[in-house]
């Protein structure tokens, strides 16, 4: 089982933290076993089969609307830790200390008391933007679908985990709405278009002849009526 240690000191502890660690009870975090030596705790965290941030994001990305399902999972883990009273001042945001499950649904926060870095929210979402634009350049428009969601992620002042799952929704509704108008307008020919173009070049020849033998044979007719 893969695991990452980390030592913190009990006599700073708050009772929340102490809750937190022991109980573990928020699935947003990181499954933690707590071991306790004189006035320290050593925090040990299963990792075992996960992803950090920043392997998923380097890793193969199927195009622009994956980045934005990367946002979106890491929302849902923000607004879960939000209902048991932690706030984005509780947790890093650093790249390491986000982890993916091995097939990439759901994330999970590793937590420790006092390792928030005032990064909110919205920021790391614009983070991951600028990341995903770094690895993997403007691939499959990634430039043009990030930047205009950044963009979004700042249009409004004052805003909360709600407002930004939305913008992110709305982001990839759109880039999806717009895939569709492309694969439309690409779509192969109809049966009937596909023989006519298939058609041999002595067929057509043969077609247009006759058409005009048959004219030819209506105005003998005619002048002989």
């Amino acid at each position: 089982m893969s695991a990452v240690r980390l030592s913190v000191d009990v006599s700073g502890l708050s009772g929340f933290e102490k809750n937190l660690l022991e109980h573990h009870a928020c699935s947003a975090l990181l499954e933690m076993k707590c071991i306790y030596e004189g006035d320290s705790v050593e925090i040990v965290y299963n990792t075992g089969g996960m992803k950090t941030l920043d392997q998923v994001l380097a890793g193969s990305l199927a195009d622009p609307a994956a980045v934005l399902t990367v946002c979106s999972d890491f929302l849902q883990a923000v607004r879960i830790c939000e209902d048991y009273l932690l706030t984005e001042r509780d947790l890093s945001f650093d790249d390491r200390s986000i982890y993916f499950s091995g097939d990439l649904v759901g994330v999970r926060f590793k937590y420790y008391p006092g390792c928030g870095d005032n990064v909110s929210v919205r920021e790391k979402l614009a983070a991951i933007a600028d990341e995903a634009m770094e690895y993997h350049g403007d691939r499959e428009g990634m430039v043009e679908l990030m930047s205009v969601y950044k963009k979004r992620l700042y249009s409004i002042g004052e805003c909360d985990s709600r407002d930004l799952v939305f913008i992110t929704d709305q982001c990839a509704k759109a880039y999806q709405g717009k895939q569709s108008v492309r694969e439309e307008r690409t779509e192969p020919f109809t049966a009937a278009e596909e023989k006519k173009e298939e058609e041999p070049a002595d067929s057509l020849r043969q077609k247009m002849e006759n058409g005009i033998l048959q004219k030819v044979k209506a105005w003998i007719d005619d002048l002989v009526s």
